[in-house]
This record gives C-alpha cells, sequence and structure tokens, in this order.
C-alpha cells in the first residue's frame, strides 16, 4: 500500500493525529503528559513551529501546526522520536509507542482553520472527559482564556478573529451538540476550498504514491561561521549554538569536540534552561546572533 501522500512547504497549516500503538494508552498519568508537553516545546523551539492548538488523549493526540520552514517531518520524528525513548525509559517498557505514521492534513487556513480549533479543543468533551472544553486540563483551550501558556502555543492568529477571548470560547461552545464533524479530507490528505485544493490536485497525481513536497533547504547557519562567532564562550554555550542554529545532530557536535552523546544533549539542556532565566546570557546570545551576517 502507498504510503500517504506528505505536503510540506514554508507557512503550511497542519493537523496532525497520532495513535497509540494498537490503540493503546501513551500518556498513563500527569507526568507523561507533562513529559510531551515539555517535548513538545523542545521540538517547537528547535524547528521553528507555531502551535496554534493542541489536544492529548490517553491513546492519541491532535495538533494544530503551522511549520515556518518546509520541515513538519523532521518535527514529527523528533517529537514522537524523542518522548517515546523517555516514555519507554521511564516505564521501563521497549519498542514503538505510537501507531505507524502519523497523520497530517495539509489545511486551508482561509477555510478550516477556526473550525479545525474548535473541532481539537472539544474533543474531550465529545469522550465525555470533560463537561466544557477549557476545563480539560490536557488541551491548550484553557490558555485560551489566560494570558500565561506553553512558550510554544501561538494564540494570537486564533483570538485576531475575535473581539475577546471569551468570543472565542462561545465559539468553541457552539460547536457543542451539532456536528462539527470536519468534512472529509481530498485526497486523502488536504482539507480546504475548492480553490485551495486545485493548487495542489496537478501536483499530487503526477507525484501520487511518493511524499509531495516543496522542501527547502532549512534555515541554518554554517557551523564555521558559529564557531567563529561563539569562540571563547564556554562549552555549552557553543554546542547550544550549533545545535539550535546550525541545525548539527548532538552526534555529529559530541565528535567535534571529542565528548559522548550524552554529555553534549545534557550540556544542550542545561543551557537551555539557563537561557530561560539569565537575562544577561540571553542578551549575550542575541549579540552573537545580531553578528551573523549570510
Amino acid at each position: 500500500m502507498a504510503r500517504p501522500i506528505r505536503i510540506e512547504y514554508p507557512d503550511a497549516f497542519y493537523h496532525v493525529i497520532s495513535r497509540g500503538n494498537e490503540r493503546r494508552a501513551v500518556f498513563r498519568g500527569d507526568d507523561d503528559y507533562e513529559l510531551f508537553l515539555s517535548t513538545l516545546e523542545e521540538a517547537s523551539d528547535r524547528f521553528d513551529t507555531l502551535i496554534h492548538a493542541y489536544c492529548l488523549m490517553a491513546n492519541h493526540l491532535h495538533l494544530l501546526i503551522q511549520t515556518k520552514d518546509s520541515n513538519l517531518s523532521q518535527f514529527m520524528k523528533r517529537l514522537l522520536g524523542v518522548y517515546t525513548i523517555r516514555f519507554n525509559r521511564r516505564h521501563k517498557r521497549q519498542g514503538h509507542l505510537f501507531q505507524g505514521r502519523y497523520k497530517a492534513y495539509l489545511i486551508d487556513q482561509d477555510s478550516y482553520f477556526l473550525q479545525l480549533s474548535r473541532y481539537i479543543h472539544l474533543n474531550p468533551v465529545k469522550a465525555k472527559l470533560s463537561v466544557s472544553a477549557e476545563k480539560y486540563r490536557w488541551s491548550s483551550m484553557q490558555f485560551f482564556l489566560r494570558r500565561d501558556g506553553p512558550s510554544c502555543l501561538y494564540k494570537k492568529l486564533t483570538l485576531d478573529s475575535f473581539d475577546s477571548p471569551k468570543a472565542y470560547q462561545a465559539f468553541v461552545k457552539e460547536g457543542i451538540g451539532r456536528n462539527s464533524d470536519l468534512p472529509k479530507p481530498t485526497a486523502g490528505c488536504i482539507l480546504g476550498s475548492e480553490a485551495f485544493i486545485k493548487n495542489f490536485t496537478k501536483h499530487i497525481q503526477k507525484y501520487k504514491d511518493k511524499d509531495v513536497s516543496g522542501k527547502k533547504e532549512l534555515y541554518r547557519m554554517p557551523a564555521p561561521k558559529l564557531r567563529q562567532l561563539t569562540q571563547g564562550k564556554d562549552l555549552s554555550f557553543q554546542m547550544y549554538c550549533l545545535w539550535k542554529y546550525g541545525r548539527l545532530t548532538q552526534r555529529s557536535i559530541g565528535e567535534m569536540f571529542s565528548r559522548t552523546h550524552a554529555a553534549v544533549s545534557q550540556n544542550i539542556y542545561r543551557f537551555g534552561a539557563r537561557l530561560v532565566k539569565d537575562k544577561i546570557l540571553d542578551r549575550e546570545l542575541k549579540v552573537v546572533l545580531s553578528e551573523f551576517k549570510d
């Protein structure tokens, strides 16, 4: 059977669904939900993706994603792969956690963005896990009514369509008790207007049975230039920049500095944690990046 078509291009919107292997739980308790959300923040930061909505259920998850680069596959590979490793380590298990390939539907922002946002947030209500969307702990709905929220959650695009967060809440609530299911995707992967679909149909037919992608080279800073700019900085600073902005793998960074993969991973994680709290360090990093010239 042909693999599902993948369409990737800058600023594309997707509805991503991933289910547990054999529909088993991918979240066994609160710690797992929190672990996934922290992994989501890391992957979003790493690949410059915007999360417009999410909902985590016991055995599956929904994401409304916007990719700034043509990199959905890379983003999802890291998100699901790293979470699986961490989940398996925590629960002392081995093997696959998620069922096959995740589903990714290309979304027409103009026609279906808000409808999809409501659909994702109403999942716990339809499953009778919560009396209202905003009371479900493991979805993004609660944060649309608050000022805080995960760093990867981008609320502005959604709320710009409403007079207030309360108006968006009312919009979501209107979907309860009515058929708010999404229409069947065209060609198995596109949810959009006729004009939107027409832009891709010919391309899809030409490359059916293959991945369809408008991939471009991910924006990255050349490693030699990064090493020059960070010369004299501590090792964690250099490793973080090469990983974050040079897009190098942790393994290749380890070979560069004669360090183990685990040591590189720890250095990058600790530097990222320091960066959140240390304003001086954050300014120092911004100065280095401002000196970078194409």
